[in-house]
């Protein structure tokens, strides 16, 4: 197992901070998005086969520091039943399962309302099975338990399909997410038939912290700031 300081994302990182450079710098001079970038760096991603030309196209022997990090790297992947040949950008093992905290956009009866509900998340390989703990305090009427099965693609992008664990419970539909960068959460939208149309769609943010979800609702919805108590400026309201 490489070690923090072998690891591949930890050279690139501190090779780029050699070069006195940001993510978004580095990413620009060698033609790579700063996501894409940040995911390499935090081994969420492994490059493909232009990713060290590149580096050393921009910086002249700036590849001696990566070589060998990226070699033990691919050696690891392999080993893991990854497959033998050079990776394209290939995954590597990013890890989702857990406890989560989820807001969802939605109406009760033609007025906003913010659903809380914390939710599960279990994993393999790159199916996801997501499931909320309990209906969602703020909608008694239109809330329901449910379970989503998910597909991670590039390590950023969530797609799948919800459907009722109530007999009773007609409301199934498709949720779409993107992964921040951060890894910290998950920012969508969700696309079914609700307690109040047979057509709806809203937002939605799944994030590991409560107080990150809450902020970054309100960041997309600013409607939705009052309903949270949380303050322009992204604070929690006292």
């Amino acid at each position: 197992m490489a070690t923090e300081e072998t690891s591949f994302g930890a050279a690139l990182r501190q090779f780029r901070l050699r070069q006195g450079l940001s993510q978004e710098q580095l990413a620009r001079r060698i033609s790579y998005s700063r996501p894409h970038l940040a995911n390499l760096e935090r081994g969420a991603l492994l490059p493909g086969r232009a990713f060290l030309p590149r580096i050393e196209t921009q910086f002249p022997g700036g590849t001696a520091t990566l070589l060998g990090p990226y070699r033990i790297a691919l050696r690891e992947r392999r080993r893991a039943g990854g497959g033998a040949g050079e990776p394209v950008d290939a995954p590597g093992t990013l890890s989702l399962a857990g406890t989560w905290y989820a807001l969802w956009e939605t109406t009760a009866e033609g007025r906003l309302s913010i659903d809380s509900e914390a939710v599960t998340v279990r994993q393999t390989g790159q199916d996801l099975c997501i499931e909320n703990h309990s209906r969602a305090p703020e909608n008694p009427l239109g809330s329901f338990l449910w379970r989503a099965q998910c597909r991670v693609y590039d390590n950023r992008h969530i797609l799948g399909m919800y459907v009722p664990r109530e007999a009773n419970v007609r409301s199934k539909g498709v949720v779409y997410l993107t992964l921040h960068t951060s890894g910290a959460f998950m920012l969508g939208r969700w696309l079914g038939c609700s307690y109040d149309d047979e057509f709806a769609s809203g937002l939605s943010v799944i994030a590991r912290d409560r107080r990150v979800a809450r902020m970054q609702m309100s960041k997309s919805l600013p409607a939705a700031a009052e309903l949270l108590g949380v303050a322009a400026d992204g604070s929690e309201q006292t």
